[in-house]
This record gives C-alpha cells, sequence and structure tokens, in this order.
C-alpha cells in the first residue's frame, strides 16, 4: 500500500485474501506482539530528549555518518496538558481584518511547504525588502520546521487556525494540494487576511461560487499564481503588439505523461487543463488586455482521447483568437512552452521563457530578460498588500479563466466541441 493514493489517502483496502501484509497490518501486528510482550522496547532505546531538544534529535537521525547512531528516541513533553480555552467559532469576534496601507514589513504565513514552494515561492518572497516570513504550516509538522530553518520563518507548526489567527500575518500563501485551495482561500478570507493561491483558484463551480461568495464579504485581496503574465518577455510582448488590434495566438504546453500523478486525478489535481492549462488560458487573455472569453472549443485526439492530450480555441470579445495545444505525447527534450502572438504586421515568440523575440517592421528584437515571472509576481502582490491597492490581476479575471477551464474540462469530457 505504500505510495498507493487510493490506500493511503482513501482508505480502500485491499482485500486480505489478495494482499495479506499492507502497511496497517504490518503495524497492527507489531502492536499486537509489543501489547503480549513479545518484543521489549526498552532495550531499544538509546536516546531521550526534551521536546525542546527535538531538533538536536532529528539532527543526529539525520547524520548516519557516527559512530554513535540512535536506534530507538524518546521524546519527553514537559508538565502537564491543561484545558484549553474555548475558541469562537465566529472568526472575525477574535481577528481583525486587515485595512489600510501597511507601516512596516508585510507579515506572510504560508500552509503547504512543498518542493515548489520551496524552490520558488518562498525564496521569492524571501528576497522581498517589504515581506518578512511571520509562519509557516504544514500537515507534516517535519517539513514545516524544515522550512522554518531554511528561509527563517519566526514560527512553524501544524494548526492552520493557529496562522490564520496570528495578528502578525497580514498575507496567507496556500501551496498546497489542488483539491485544498477553495477551502483554504475561504478561510483565509474570512479570517481578514490577503491571500495569495498557487493555481487552480477552485477545481469545480461549487467551489468557486464559495471563493466568490467570500471575496465579496471580505476586505482582503486574492491572487491566484498565474506566474506568468508577470514575466518580462510576456510583458514587453504585449506592450508591443496590444495596441494593434485583434490578435491570433498560439500556446503549446508539451507537458510529458505523468501517469498516475495526483494531478490527473480530477479529484485531487482538478486534470491537466483545470490544473496546468489554466496557465495558458490566463496568459492569452494578458495579451489582449484580459478582454473576455465569448466562446470555447474543444478537441482531443480522435486515437488516444485522453485529459492529457487537448487542443483548444478560444474567442476573445475584440475578435481575439487563441489556440491552446496541450500534449502528453511528446518527447519533453523539444521543450516544454512555445508562446506566437501575431498582430498588425507584428508578431513574437517565446521559447521556454528563455529565449524571445519580437519582430516589427522587417526588423526583430531579442527579450533578454528570462523567467516566468515568479519573482515580478511576488514583487507586484507584495506591493499591492502593503499600498492597500488593488490585487495585481483583476479578481474578475480570476473567476473568468478559472470558469474557462471548466468549460473546456466539460468539453473534453464529454468529448464534443462546445
Amino acid at each position: 500500500g505504500r505510495y498507493d493514493v487510493e490506500f493511503e489517502e482513501r482508505g480502500i483496502d485491499y482485500p486480505i485474501g489478495y494482499v495479506r501484509w499492507t502497511e496497517t497490518r504490518n503495524l497492527d501486528a507489531f502492536l499486537a506482539i509489543v501489547e503480549s510482550g513479545q518484543v521489549k522496547l526498552e532495550p531499544l532505546i538509546t536516546h531521550r530528549y526534551s521536546i525542546d531538544e527535538a531538533p538536536r534529535a532529528y539532527e543526529l537521525l539525520a547524520d548516519g555518518g557516527r559512530e554513535n547512531r540512535p536506534l530507538g528516541m524518546v521524546l519527553r513533553y514537559s508538565g502537564t496538558l491543561g484545558r484549553l480555552p474555548a475558541v469562537s467559532s465566529d472568526m472575525s469576534s477574535v481577528i481583525k481584518p486587515v485595512s489600510g496601507p501597511i507601516a512596516g514589513l508585510v507579515g506572510v504565513g504560508f500552509i503547504g511547504a512543498g518542493s515548489f514552494a520551496r524552490s520558488t515561492l518562498m525564496p521569492a518572497f524571501q528576497r522581498q525588502g517589504d515581506a518578512r516570513l511571520e509562519q509557516v504550516v504544514t500537515a507534516n509538522g517535519l517539513s514545516a520546521f524544515d522550512a522554518q530553518k531554511s528561509f527563517g520563518f519566526r514560527r512553524a507548526g501544524t494548526d492552520v487556525d493557529e496562522l490564520l489567527a496570528n495578528p502578525r500575518i497580514q498575507l496567507v500563501c496556500i501551496a498546497t494540494r489542488h483539491d485544498s485551495h477553495a477551502d483554504l482561500v475561504v478561510r483565509a478570507l474570512e479570517a481578514g487576511k490577503h491571500v495569495f493561491v498557487e493555481k487552480p483558484l477552485a477545481l469545480n463551480e461549487a467551489q468557486l461560487a464559495r471563493v466568490i461568495e467570500a471575496n465579496e464579504r471580505a476586505p482582503g485581496l486574492v491572487l491566484v499564481g498565474f506566474n506568468r503574465r508577470f514575466s518580462p518577455m510576456a510583458d514587453a510582448i504585449r506592450h508591443q503588439l496590444t495596441s494593434r488590434g485583434p490578435m491570433m495566438m498560439f500556446a503549446r504546453m508539451n507537458g510529458g505523461n505523468l501517469g498516475n500523478h495526483w494531478l490527473n486525478d480530477e479529484r485531487i489535481g482538478g486534470g491537466r487543463m483545470v490544473g496546468e492549462g489554466c496557465h495558458l488560458v490566463d496568459l492569452l487573455s494578458f495579451f489582449t488586455d484580459d478582454q473576455s472569453i465569448v466562446s470555447v472549443e474543444a478537441q482531443t485526439p480522435a486515437t488516444t482521447r485522453r485529459p492529457q492530450d487537448y487542443a483548444v480555441q478560444l474567442r476573445f470579445a475584440d475578435g481575439s483568437i487563441g489556440i491552446i495545444l496541450y500534449t502528453s505525447l511528446g518527447d519533453v527534450s523539444m521543450g516544454h512552452e512555445r508562446i506566437e502572438v501575431y498582430s498588425g504586421g507584428a508578431s513574437a515568440y517565446i521559447d521556454d521563457f528563455i529565449r524571445g523575440r519580437v519582430f516589427c517592421g522587417g526588423r526583430s528584437r531579442k527579450l533578454k530578460q528570462r523567467g516566468r515571472g515568479h519573482e515580478q509576481e511576488v514583487a507586484a502582490l507584495v506591493a499591492a498588500v502593503k499600498g492597500a491597492r488593488p490585487s495585481p490581476i483583476a479578481f474578475s479575471t480570476l473567476v473568468g479563466v478559472t470558469r474557462t477551464t471548466f468549460e473546456v474540462h466539460d468539453a473534453l469530457a464529454k468529448r464534443t466541441a462546445l
């Protein structure tokens, strides 16, 4: 059952006649023989630490090269657990909503500390002079404490409610799995916080409706991690081509085959349109100056019918057309993303946000500043929160992009064009 999502997370057990020893049954059997006295744990304990010395204990575990390597450890908790005070269910009675400009640093709290948060988001916030990493919480406390040590968070733990109640935090960053995004956005808004959430904003219309309702009641801004529109290359193309009239746009994502990855599970990841293709919908919308999308067509190859392979045509209110090609059928060494934009006698392209050019009047100009826009996105967000300005992306655009991904998903599920 190890690494089996159906078993570990959804509780669907293996029939004992087919699989005698699962993770759970192994643990149950071990506890039974400990209870019977057949296994003595005391001789296995080689180290004892107070809970305050827990970091030292984990460092010893991590350093397998020492001679005095631990076999079994005990962490001792001092004192007694008393009755906890009652907590009001009305968050507004105990948490003051953020309002007005922030004189000092923007306090940032992270929910989630996975690989993307640690490799990209946390370093970007750490480099912001107007932001302070205040608290990080994860389902696994060890990952939170590791992030605290690596990035200098003041606090770490596992309690989301504690983070949301922290008065030193004005901005909550949600970097968890996709199925938890909408609920955490709602909770953070209801706690009076500004919210940054990695894409997608929601996995279905019911979740999105809850987010919309919470946003209407709350004072905080919301930003979804549609970082590509913040990239210097995308910004240069927009300024060069947007004023020239309707556009023809092409966006290709050569994503590779993820197999049974959780992103392909619609209940958890939303699938590769809602969970990843949303980036391309937002980028094409950005090039049109966020014109509304008036029609959607979507198809999958007749030979595969796989949700990892699709072609989408978007028509915008100004007459612009955007084509999205998402495929898992190619060789990933070809490159991940290719963007092309044509309008009013000018054209431009971006390759993997590393190379790009703008063509106009028989001449071309190289786009030099590479990057997918994460740094610029975080800078714009922190500035908006600190200055009490609107979100860098209008909430109506976030909703429109999200709903478009739902329409595409539904069309692909029915294998018919809208």
